[in-house]
């Protein structure tokens, strides 16, 4: 893959269409981390370009991979607890409204991390320092139509465990894990968005 120029896109799995669209354009290639238990579908822009083009490509981080960057994340946790809590603790998190979310928001309005992304250690102690919520999903949630608007509404059921934290620390914990798996397969890191704070 060195030869290539293929990108590996963070924080997410879903790509906007304008977005994908461009980047096919000018990258080899785009990857993504693969989930074990994907809850959403590809678009049809992002479907076309996996199937017709191999265009866009799923890689699963190895377990070293995942090793490294949670023992580092948790390393950091204890030493900065209180710190990482004034900025990204999940005390005002709420849940998922009733009646769902809108389709178009589910990208922004759930910042998931896949437990299969993270060690069973690190899962447990964000848990526990309140810097993640734990969420179970449906791979396939049911969508409502209401009053024009489709919102999907989650089924917490035994398809997919994930941890719920803020966007700022899935830009973070993500980015560090995509640049894990970039360095040892020769990716370039890319996004669509910046850390604002």
């Amino acid at each position: 893959m060195l030869d290539s120029h293929i990108g590996l896109f963070y924080p997410t799995t879903i790509f906007q269409d304008d977005w994908i669209k461009l980047a096919a354009l000018y990258w080899d290639r785009i990857g993504r981390l693969q989930w074990r238990n994907p809850f959403w579908q590809d678009s049809d822009v992002t479907q076309q370009l996996i199937d017709e083009l191999g265009f866009i490509i799923d890689l699963a981080p190895s377990v070293d991979e995942i090793s490294s960057v949670s023992n580092t994340f948790a390393e950091v946790l204890n030493e900065c607890r209180d710190v990482l809590l004034r900025h990204y603790s999940m005390s005002q998190w709420r849940g998922i409204p009733s009646g769902g979310i809108p389709l178009k928001d589910l990208p922004s309005q759930l910042h998931l991390i896949p437990e299969e992304f993270m060690t069973s250690e690190l899962f447990d102690a964000m848990l526990n320092a309140r810097l993640s919520v734990p969420t179970r999903y449906s791979l396939s949630p049911q969508t409502i139509e209401n009053g024009g608007v489709i919102e999907v509404d989650f089924t917490f059921g035994n398809s997919g465990y994930s941890a719920q934290v803020s966007s700022e620390m899935l830009f973070l914990y993500m980015r560090a894990l995509a640049e894990r798996v970039a360095s040892t397969q020769y990716l370039h890191l890319v996004t669509e968005r910046a850390l604002i704070k």
